[in-house]
């Protein structure tokens, strides 16, 4: 019992024991509809340093994918990484996909018709929670 306290005491507010498992929606659908309309809860469930990429297409003849992490929610790269407002999807005409990885993982992406733009927000489940492990802009 001593270990949970003293882990407990290292969390993050809001991550403390049993805090993080009853906020946590039962289904993926649903946590993905809370992560998607609480910026808050978007960054508790969303592991640091984050693993990204991008295309690289200016940089040589063929195009190269260029991979990256994001230290925290304060760096100026992960608002490039947010998850796209519901009001934002719909203007851009953004259709989202959602496919189960190897592993019990989740992908979710975005993309845009008749268009180059998409990117995909990587998703493992935890012990108490899902969570945002990786990011990918697959646009060119």
């Amino acid at each position: 019992m001593k270990t949970a306290q003293i882990i407990a005491l290292a969390l993050p507010a809001g991550l403390l024991w049993g805090s993080a498992a009853a906020a946590c929606p039962a289904s993926f659908p649903a946590f993905l509809s809370q992560f998607e309309s609480d910026p808050a809860f978007q960054r508790q469930h969303t592991r640091f340093p984050l693993a990204a990429s991008r295309i690289d297409n200016q940089s040589g003849d063929e195009p190269f994918e260029v991979k990256y992490t994001i230290q925290d929610a304060k760096r100026k790269e992960y608002q490039r990484v947010a998850w796209p407002t519901r009001a934002r999807q719909q203007a851009a005409g953004l259709q989202r996909s959602i496919a189960r990885e190897a592993g019990g993982g989740q992908a979710v992406t975005f993309s845009q018709p008749g268009t180059d733009y998409m990117f995909t927000f990587h998703f493992q489940k935890t012990r108490d929670c899902w969570t945002l492990v990786r990011f990918a802009d697959h646009s060119l």
